[in-house]
């Protein structure tokens, strides 16, 4: 058997772009504009400071300040607010966007998804989460979709991930299904958000190989460790 991990490839950025009417690269071209990367930077010559841009794109959806930011990618405070101020500058009609959402909310005290899943506002709904609400929210509906397309497509789904799905597939069928999958979810994609284009990414792995997240090594050497270590504790005991 094999798996694979495919996911939407900057989706909460590709709903606000939606919803705003805004557009725009999210990272590498606010990288240029904010004028931490030359014109023609990509992700392999300007990798980390591309990051840095991730971060600032995704933390203002859900109103993340300039000391969070600051201390998130390792710049002074007074640098995060530029980024901030940058962002600002560089995608106005996005932040028009999201002060018509948090009038929209105050005002009515609801918002509804692209589907009409409703959220009802209270006297403890924080700011932030009415700002990041769409974005959250219509990419559930946009991973509901895939998954039930896909479920009723024949794909043996593992689990959802977020933004993302875990799928296995014999490996005679892999490639075929992982194409598919990443075709349902380019769909589902599409009519969430009226035809606008969300991509996917893929990683694909082969028995006998294993999944392995990067984030996750040092936890799985440590659990793995403590095993060994248990099992030769037995073994002296026995």
């Amino acid at each position: 058997m094999g798996l694979s991990y495919i996911d939407f490839g900057s989706q909460e950025v590709a709903i606000a772009a939606k919803l705003s009417g805004d557009s725009g690269d999210p990272y590498l071209d606010f990288a240029i504009c904010a004028g931490m990367a030359p014109d023609g930077a990509t992700k392999a010559t300007h990798g980390t400071v591309r990051d840095q841009c991730k971060a600032v794109v995704l933390g203002v959806q859900y109103g993340m300040r300039e000391k969070t930011l600051a201390n998130r990618i390792g710049v002074p405070q007074f640098r995060g607010w530029q980024l901030l101020r940058a962002h600002q500058e560089t995608y106005p009609q996005y932040w028009n966007w999201v002060e018509g959402v948090s009038n929209f909310a105050a005002l009515n005290g609801y918002l509804d998804t692209v589907f009409g899943w409703r959220f009802q506002l209270d006297s403890d709904t924080r700011p932030t989460t009415i700002q990041n609400f769409l974005c959250q929210a219509n990419g559930a509906e946009m991973l509901c979709l895939a998954c039930s397309i896909a479920y009723e497509a024949g794909l043996a789904i593992c689990a959802p991930v977020h933004d993302s799905i875990l799928m296995e597939a014999p490996l005679e069928t892999l490639d075929r299904d992982v194409a598919r999958l990443r075709e349902i979810m380019t769909e589902a994609g599409r009519i969430v958000l009226d035809s606008f284009p969300v991509r996917t990414d893929a990683e694909v792995v082969r028995y006998p190989d294993r999944y392995m997240d990067a984030r996750g090594v040092a936890m799985w050497r440590m659990a793995n460790d403590l095993l060994d270590r248990q099992d030769a504790g037995k073994a002296q005991c026995g």
